[in-house]
């Protein structure tokens, strides 16, 4: 396993705050994961996970942060910070010179361009403070708002790497980060 990267800890871009996901934020994330409208676009199968799915995958958020020093941040309004209204971060691979931008917001908050504002948060950390030299996105093929969010940051559209998991195609998008 590579070596942790240097502990992040919150911040503040705009109208979010960011944080690192805490033990408390188990059952947000379930009902998120839960959900199958959120998890048409997201998950391998584009179904919702069961409730011992969605607990691992949360479990998961924080093992990241435990092993990495970073991960994906927990998500709220600057003006209402106790109130969670999505994540965005990142998934590293083996390698910490690059990782996989990832963001997920609750129905009420979809069309504000928030989802926008949090990749570019999380990706301007990314650039100036974790020193990664690319990131990399994966979104199902009919996921319009998605695309649309990453063309928005710059993020091109990668064919070649296309994977199908699970009896589904996932369509890959890469940024190059320059200082």
């Amino acid at each position: 396993m590579a070596e942790p990267l240097s502990r992040v800890g919150g911040f503040e871009r705009g109208r979010l705050c960011f944080r690192p996901p805490e033990r408390q934020d188990i059952p947000f994330l379930c009902r998120l994961y839960g959900d199958p409208e959120l998890m048409k676009h997201i998950s391998l199968n584009g179904k919702a996970l069961t409730p011992e799915q969605a607990r691992a995958k949360a479990e998961g958020l924080l093992h990241d942060w435990e092993s990495r020093g970073c991960g994906m941040f927990m998500i709220s309004l600057s003006a209402e910070p106790e109130e969670l209204i999505g994540y965005c971060g990142f998934k590293f691979g083996a390698a910490l010179k690059e990782a996989e931008l990832g963001y997920i917001l609750d129905h009420p908050w979809w069309g504000r361009g928030l989802a926008t504002e949090a990749a570019r948060g999380c990706m301007d950390l990314a650039r100036n403070e974790l020193g990664l030299t690319r990131l990399v996105a994966v979104t199902d093929p009919v996921a319009a708002a998605s695309q649309k969010v990453l063309s928005k940051l710059g993020f091109r559209r990668m064919p070649q790497e296309d994977k199908v998991l699970e009896g589904y195609l996932h369509v890959y998008y890469e940024c190059i980060l320059k200082r």
